[in-house]
């Protein structure tokens, strides 16, 4: 990716203005003429996993080359995310060095590039920048911590005051604590942004969701509530900053087009963009279902499905999901989790969709999360597999009928589902995914994520990784399902080695496989809108073998 400073106003690139080669590059602003940078040009230093590991200040006007060093990452961190906070002559810069996914340290820059260790808890989740207002560093909490002698529980969010005349001992305190059955929707998937003096957060109540805000005035954080959504409705903040109170709340469900509203400061709202259907959504309906895992751990799960199926106890569903790296799942209107606008051709032909909230994701927070790392990953199988069991035994669906797909991590869990339970799936698409455990270390961005499935350098945990890894687990003469494995040749984020893998495991085995590598398109090579036709050959697949008459 090449970095290029652009002019809103103009609308026009700056000439002799900032530009970094195609490389992977990161920056932020500092003021008008500084850039607090991080890249891969040429021989620049880099982590264990690929990405930058020196962060500079770039003055404008001078090469890339002379930009002044104030950090360097630990040769085994995992990245280092940048961020800023504050305004005018308040702004900072923020290093988050990632030592893994699960273990952060923040930093402030100061304007003379002096580097300032921060007190907020390395124990929080990670958040691409961390959000924050005119002068606080906003973080939640992953695990339970002890904050002057005080326990902080997990899911807690806290801010740290960057203002000098805060005494070190009072910089940190506690925005929001969520109640008993209250889950706050993660900051990567949208819920938890920052304006100049409130923090904005989503919270999760028995599968309804409710905006709070709270708001910094007299040294104290004061909490209010919005109405809640309507079942099924998600809502995340698209924009946010810390130049003002206004912000952007975006809203959106299975069955509701997205929508986007300006919200300032006096609760009035503005619409910004309203969303066109894309399908009758008079026709389906949306449940909260849950089902029984192997350990007896309820499992909620989506279901939409249309209110008439044409073929009762054999509706052609699709199911999805992800399920790891604490990252939560909320329903939208035809959202890239779902394969974008895709999928109404697949609604429009009676089928239904299912959306397991399994253990490895963050829907029931951090302990939902841990539950599934490391060795205890199995427990993710086990509860998507529960809900594919429950669709078939309830007589909704049948094997022929059914098929799984996802993409990363979820291209993982798909491939784990067509090779560990080829009983329950007719058709598997498995999009850039991990496959062969065992070596993933050693390929794109994999050193980075051993904290989470664990580290096949060991030879215990090898084990446990050798008994669910796809590349692992293909023998001849099974009944496997049919198969689309997707890739990108650029993909350097988990690397093209694990699809090539597995398709060619799998065609030895003699089961049914296409393959599909675009040369561009990187990890997100699946992306709707840069690329509809490879979402329109993935669904035409799912149509012709879970819907096609010999499927029946």
């Amino acid at each position: 990716m090449e970095l290029r400073e652009f002019d809103l106003e103009t609308g026009q690139f700056v000439d002799d203005g900032f530009r970094v080669p195609a490389s992977r590059a990161f920056a932020v602003w500092l003021d008008r003429d500084r850039l607090l940078i991080e890249h891969t040009v040429a021989d620049a230093p880099r982590t264990a996993t690929g990405w930058p590991a020196r962060v500079s200040i770039w003055r404008r006007g001078t090469p890339l080359a002379s930009a002044t060093p104030v950090y360097d990452a630990h040769p085994t961190d995992a990245l280092l995310i940048l961020g800023a906070v504050g305004i005018g002559r308040e702004r900072m810069g923020v290093i988050t060095r990632a030592i893994d996914y699960s273990t952060l340290e923040t930093m402030l820059v100061r304007a003379d590039g002096a580097i300032e260790a921060t007190t907020l808890p390395t124990q929080a989740k990670m958040m691409f920048p961390g959000p924050s207002t005119r002068r606080h560093l906003i973080a939640q909490l992953s695990e339970d911590v002890v904050i002057a002698g005080r326990r902080i529980p997990a899911e807690t969010v806290v801010a740290y005051d960057t203002a000098s005349s805060i005494p070190a001992d009072r910089r940190l305190s506690v925005v929001y604590t969520p109640g008993e059955d209250e889950f706050l929707q993660s900051g990567l998937s949208g819920g938890i942004a920052g304006s100049a003096n409130s923090v904005w957060m989503v919270v999760d109540r028995h599968g309804t969701k409710q905006v709070l805000e709270a708001r910094f005035r007299n040294n104290r954080w004061r909490v209010n509530r919005q109405q809640s959504e309507a079942p099924g409705v998600s809502v995340t903040f698209a924009s946010a900053n810390a130049s003002t109170e206004h912000l952007v709340i975006q809203r959106g469900g299975f069955l509701h087009p997205t929508r986007l509203d300006l919200v300032r400061r006096n609760a009035s709202s503005e619409p910004l963009f309203a969303e066109a259907p894309a399908f009758d959504a008079n026709a389906f309906t949306v449940e909260l279902r849950t089902t029984s895992s192997a350990d007896g751990t309820q499992i909620d799960y989506y279901l939409l499905r249309p209110k008439a199926p044409a073929t009762p106890g054999a509706t052609p569903t699709l199911m999805t999901g992800y399920g790891a790296f604490g990252v939560s799942f909320s329903p939208g209107y035809l959202d890239g989790w779902v394969g974008g606008r895709s999928l109404a051709l697949w609604l429009e032909r009676g089928g239904a969709l299912a959306i397991p909230l399994i253990r490895g994701g963050g829907e029931r927070g951090s302990a939902w999360h841990h539950a599934a790392m490391r060795e205890r990953r199995q427990v993710s199988y086990d509860d998507f597999a529960a809900v594919a069991e429950a669709l078939i035994a309830e007589g909704f669906t049948t094997r022929e009928h059914l098929g799984v797909f996802g993409m990363s991590n979820g291209g993982l869990l798909a491939a784990v589902m067509g090779t560990q339970r080829p009983d329950l799936f007719g058709a598997v698409v498995s999009d850039v995914p991990l496959a062969d455990m065992l070596r993933f270390p050693a390929m794109g961005m994999g050193a980075a994520w051993t904290n989470e499935y664990g580290d096949p350098s060991d030879a215990a945990m090898a084990e446990v990784l050798r008994r669910y890894s796809p590349y692992h687990n293909v023998t001849a003469g099974r009944d496997y399902p049919a198969f689309l494995i997707t890739v990108a040749t650029t993909d350097n984020r988990v690397g093209p080695g694990h699809a090539r893998k597995l398709a060619a495991r799998l065609i030895e085995a003699g089961a049914r496989v296409y393959y599909f590598e675009d040369q561009e398109g990187g990890h997100g090579v699946s992306d709707p809108l840069s690329n509809p036709e490879l979402m329109a050959d993935r669904m035409t697949f799912l149509i012709n073998t879970l819907m096609a008459p010999s499927a029946h």
